[in-house]
C-alpha cells in the first residue's frame, strides 16, 4: 500500500528529475563542439567576414568557441539588414541546444534528431550524380554528445543511413536504406574534443576522431587537404589566437599508412593571411619521431631508413629503392583588401627533383608533381539579402598525389564498412587535370537560390570514372619510376592520353518553410566528351535531387514559446 509519505517522496523525486532533465534548457552549444565541414555556419561566417572586411583564420574545422570569438570581431551595427539577419541566425544557432538536453552545471548529455528524406532522379545511369557522396545526407541522424563545458565534448552521429557506395548503385532513388545499402547506427563522425581556453580569444585544443578535415575554403576541394574525403581517422593538437594558429595532425589512411601534417597560419592587418603546410606519408607503423610538433619532416631523410624493415618483413614487391615515404608541401595566401570580396591562391607539391637528382636513375624518372589553385569569392548586400558569386580554377600535374608505390601515395583506400569508396586526400578532381568553376546566387531571409557552371578536363591518370574507386593504380606502370616507366613519361603535361571533358550546370534552391522544416531542390545537367577516356564517346543527362529537413529541436522550441 502506498502511503502519503511515499507519494510525497515520489513527487519530490519526480520534481528533481524534471529539474535535472530540463537543466540543459538554459545552456547553449558546448564550447568544444566541432562544427562539421560543409555546414551552413561556415557560409554564414564567410558572408559576414566579406561584408565587414575582416579576414578570419577559418580555413579549417572550427569549434563553437572559435566561432563565437570570430563573431565577436563583427560590428553588428555596421551590417546591412541582410547581414544582421545572418548575424542573428548564426548567433542563435551557437546559443541553441539539441532536441533533448539533460544536465546539471557544466556537465551535459544531449541527444539530437534530424529527419532528412531525399529523392534522386536521373535520365542517364552511366553518369555519376552531381549531387553525389559529398552532399547527400543521412535519412535519420541522431547525434549524441556528452560535454563538460568549456573543456570537453564527446560526440558521435548515429542513426539510419546508407553505405557510402549507395550513391553509385544504378537503382538508388532515395536515401532511405534498404537491402544492401542498409547501414544502421554506424557513425561516420565521432570525436573527442578537448580545449583549454586562454585570454584574448586564444586557446589550446586536442581532437581525436573520425570525420572530415580541410585546409583552405575552396569550391573544388582544396588541393592540400579536402573535406571531400570521408571517414577519415585523425588526431590534431592546435594552438590558436585571432592572428596566429598552429596545428600538428596525424591521419590514418589505412593499416600502417599515416599522414603527418604541420600547419601554420598567420593573419596580418585583418586583411591578409599566409598558410604553410608540411607533411609526410609513411607506410609503416606509427613512429614517435613524426609526432614531434616542431620538427621539419624532410630533415629526417626518412626515405633512406626502411631497407632493413623491408627485408625483415619479407615484402616480395619491395626492393631496396622502396622508400615507404611520400613528402608533401603546401602554401596558401588569401587577401581581403576591400569589403565584399576575397581572393586566394594555393600551391602544393609532393615531388620536386633537384638538378643533381635528375642526372641518375631512378631519380631521373621521378617527375615534379605540383598543383595550383586560385579564385575569388564575393558577396554584396542587396535589399534585405545578399548577392554572392565567385570563380575558381585549378591545375594538377599528371603524377600529383601519386608516389612510386600506391602504399605511400596520397589517397585513402577502401576499408572497413565505409562502402568501398576511395578518396584523394585533396581535391576530388584528382591529378592530371584542369578545372574551373563559376557560381552565383542570391539569398534573403528564408530563401536561397544559386547556379553553377563547372568544367573539368581530366586525363587518363586522374582516377576518374571508377564508380567510387581510384583507377590510377589499376595499371602497374602508374608512375615513371616503376619498372617499365621511362624518362619521357616525366615530361607529360595534363591532361594526358585521351582526356575526358565535362561540363556541368547546376541549380539549387532552398526554402525555409518553417524553422523546423527546410525544403530544397537541386536540378542539374552534364555532358561528357570522351567518356571513360574513349575517343568520341559522349554521355549527357539531366538529374534532380529533392530533399526535406525536419528539425524536431526547432519545433520543440516553438512549442515552448507558444506555451
Amino acid at each position: 500500500m502506498i502511503t502519503m509519505t511515499d507519494r510525497k517522496m515520489c513527487r519530490t523525486a519526480l520534481l528533481f528529475l524534471l529539474l535535472f532533465l530540463c537543466g540543459g534548457a538554459v545552456f547553449s552549444h558546448p564550447d568544444q563542439k566541432i562544427i562539421y565541414p560543409g555546414d551552413w555556419p561556415y557560409d554564414a561566417l564567410t558572408a559576414l567576414s566579406l561584408e565587414q572586411g575582416v579576414l578570419f583564420l577559418s580555413g579549417t574545422p572550427l569549434t563553437v568557441r572559435r566561432f563565437r570569438s570570430m563573431l565577436g570581431e563583427i560590428d553588428e551595427e555596421k551590417l546591412s539588414p541582410g547581414g544582421k539577419q545572418t548575424f542573428e541566425k548564426l548567433r542563435e544557432y551557437l546559443d541553441s541546444r539539441e532536441f533533448m538536453s539533460f544536465g546539471t552545471g557544466s556537465l551535459r548529455f544531449e541527444v539530437g534528431a534530424l529527419i532528412q528524406p531525399e529523392l534522386y532522379l536521373r535520365t542517364n545511369r552511366d553518369l555519376d550524380f552531381m549531387y553525389g557522396n559529398y552532399r547527400r545526407r543521412s535519412f535519420f541522424e541522431v547525434p549524441v554528445s556528452l560535454s563538460f563545458s568549456p573543456y570537453i565534448t564527446m560526440e558521435m552521429d548515429t542513426g539510419v543511413d546508407q553505405t557510402r557506395d549507395a550513391v553509385y548503385r544504378e537503382n538508388n532513388y532515395m536515401n532511405f536504406p534498404y537491402g544492401e545499402t542498409y547501414n544502421f547506427t554506424l557513425p561516420h563522425r565521432a570525436y573527442l574534443s578537448l580545449g583549454l581556453p586562454l585570454p584574448k580569444s586564444s586557446g589550446l585544443e586536442f581532437r581525436i576522431g573520425i570525420g572530415e578535415d580541410f585546409i583552405g575554403r575552396t569550391r573544388l576541394g582544396s588541393v592540400i587537404l579536402s573535406d571531400y574525403m570521408k571517414d577519415l581517422n585523425y588526431s590534431m593538437l592546435s594552438l590558436y589566437s585571432p592572428v596566429l594558429s598552429y596545428s600538428a595532425r596525424v591521419m590514418q589512411l589505412g593499416v600502417n599508412r599515416y599522414l603527418y601534417l604541420h600547419h601554420l597560419e598567420g593573419r596580418f592587418f585583418k586583411r591578409v593571411s599566409f598558410t604553410f603546410v608540411e607533411g609526410v606519408l609513411v607506410n609503416a607503423p606509427l613512429e614517435l619521431r613524426f609526432l614531434n610538433p616542431l620538427m621539419v619532416f624532410h630533415s629526417f631523410g626518412a626515405w633512406n631508413d626502411y631497407d632493413d624493415y623491408n627485408r625483415e618483413n619479407d615484402e616480395p614487391d619491395y626492393d631496396n629503392d622502396e622508400s615507404r615515404v611520400g613528402s608533401f608541401y603546401g602554401m596558401r595566401v588569401e587577401f581581403q583588401l576591400f569589403r565584399y570580396g576575397r581572393i586566394y591562391g594555393i600551391w602544393a607539391l609532393n615531388e620536386l627533383q633537384t638538378p643533381g637528382e635528375r642526372s641518375s636513375d631512378p631519380s631521373a624518372r621521378r617527375p615534379d608533381s605540383f598543383a595550383f589553385q586560385g579564385g575569388g569569392e564575393f558577396s554584396l548586400p542587396l535589399a534585405a539579402g545578399r548577392l554572392f558569386f565567385g570563380l575558381e580554377g585549378l591545375y594538377t600535374y599528371p603524377f600529383f598525389y601519386v608516389s612510386r608505390n600506391e602504399r605511400w601515395s596520397f589517397y585513402k583506400p577502401r576499408g572497413g564498412n565505409t562502402g568501398g569508396i576511395e578518396y584523394w586526400t585533396g581535391t576530388p578532381v584528382g591529378p592530371d587535370s584542369a578545372a574551373a568553376a563559376l557560381w552565383a546566387g542570391w539569398e534573403a531571409g528564408r530563401l536561397s537560390l544559386s547556379c553553377s557552371l563547372t568544367f573539368l578536363a581530366q586525363g587518363v591518370r586522374s582516377g576518374a570514372f571508377g564508380k567510387g574507386r581510384i583507377t590510377v593504380f589499376d595499371n602497374y606502370v602508374y608512375h615513371p619510376a616503376r619498372q617499365g616507366g621511362t624518362y619521357q613519361d616525366t615530361l607529360l603535361t595534363s591532361p594526358t592520353g585521351t582526356a575526358a571533358y565535362t561540363w556541368q550546370i547546376g541549380l539549387s534552391g532552398t526554402w525555409e518553410l518553417k524553422k523546423w522544416l527546410i525544403l530544397s531542390a537541386h536540378p542539374g545537367y552534364q555532358i561528357i566528351d570522351n567518356f571513360a577516356f574513349v575517343q568520341g564517346e559522349r554521355r549527357h543527362g539531366f538529374e534532380i535531387a529533392l530533399s526535406a529537413r525536419f528539425l524536431p529541436a526547432e519545433l520543440k522550441r516553438l512549442q515552448a514559446d507558444w506555451n
